[in-house]
């Protein structure tokens, strides 16, 4: 996949295991345990963001709504947001993240593809 994606998951082993399967499907990965601000990440100039929904100070989708606006007139990262929690989809509604998806992940498979076409529609 050849591209920059930054990880946001206070689970070391989380995001540990995310990067690998980013890392061996040709992915460089920008790993991030905790957030002191949303510059911090834009400033990684990212692919695409992925972001845990449950996080120690600040919720995934609260990031995911103040990055979508401090990029409203810029080029747009696209944002996934990820967790267990089931009300997930409605939380990515609430941000308008560009995508989600449920930990655990069904497939690494599935998981990559969906961050392969979450990156390809942004950039579109």
């Amino acid at each position: 996949m050849n591209k920059r994606i930054l990880v946001l998951d206070d689970d070391v082993d989380f995001l540990e295991c995310v990067s690998n399967i980013l890392e061996n499907a040709g992915c460089t990965v920008i790993p991030f345990r905790q957030l002191s601000t949303p510059e911090e990440i834009l400033e990684k100039c990212p692919d695409c963001i992925i972001l845990d929904e449950v996080l120690p100070s600040i919720s995934g989708h609260t990031i995911c709504i103040i990055l979508k606006r401090i990029q409203a007139n810029r080029h747009n990262i696209p944002i996934v947001l990820m967790s267990g929690l089931a009300d997930l989809a409605a939380r990515a509604r609430l941000c308008d993240a560009d995508a989600f998806i449920q930990k655990p992940f069904k497939s690494n498979d599935e998981f990559i593809q969906l961050i392969q076409d979450t990156v390809d529609r942004g950039a579109a």
